[in-house]
């Protein structure tokens, strides 16, 4: 887990003092949000920027990390891999803001994804559910590689192009709902 603190000590290490210093309020309303009355506009503005600092995290090399966050009473750790101009995403997104559910965003179109990740994607979903076949990415393929897919090549061409990925995946740590439907959402996360 990344705590508020450790993304800011990370962002120190990478000397962006312009960076530090808007996340500086950010770290203040992080450790009071969990500790009572701070309105939702303001917990949403900084969650915001923790999707910010994770992803300049990953961006830099740093590797994914992870937030702990609390819906309600039960503590557990969420994060949407999407792509920030999708539409189904941006759906994703309003649902769970308004709603207050925190969450790290994760653009893989931005940062990549890694091989693991979508292995274990696979493995829980299987690669049809996956790979966004109806997408334009998919589509544009030769009939070549469209042909005899299995998982090893379906993860081959999610990796090279992760516009084919199936959006959003919002993993809640001990499992990932794949596309967004509300009624999906409310169940898992009430």
């Amino acid at each position: 887990m990344t705590t508020a603190a450790e993304v800011l000590q990370d962002l120190e290490a990478l000397g962006d003092d312009g960076y530090r210093e808007r996340m500086a309020g950010f770290a203040i309303t992080y450790e009071k949000a969990f500790g009572g009355a701070v309105g939702a506009r303001r917990i949403r503005s900084s969650w915001s920027m923790i999707a910010l600092a994770v992803e300049r995290l990953a961006r830099l090399g740093q590797g994914q990390a992870r937030i702990r966050v609390r819906s309600g009473d039960p503590a557990m750790t969420a994060t949407m891999y999407g792509i920030k101009n999708c539409d189904t995403v941006a759906k994703a997104r309003k649902w769970l803001e308004d709603r207050g559910q925190a969450y790290a965003f994760h653009d893989y179109k931005a940062v990549g994804i890694d091989r693991a990740t979508l292995e274990g994607w696979v493995k829980e979903h299987g690669w049809e559910v996956i790979l966004n076949r109806a997408g334009t990415t998919f589509r544009k393929l030769g009939e070549a590689e469209k042909q005899n897919l299995d998982a090893d090549k379906a993860i081959g061409l999610m990796l090279a192009q992760p516009s084919m990925i199936k959006r959003p995946v919002l993993d809640l740590g001990d499992r990932r709902l794949v596309g967004f439907k509300p009624d999906t959402y409310e169940r898992a996360l009430s």
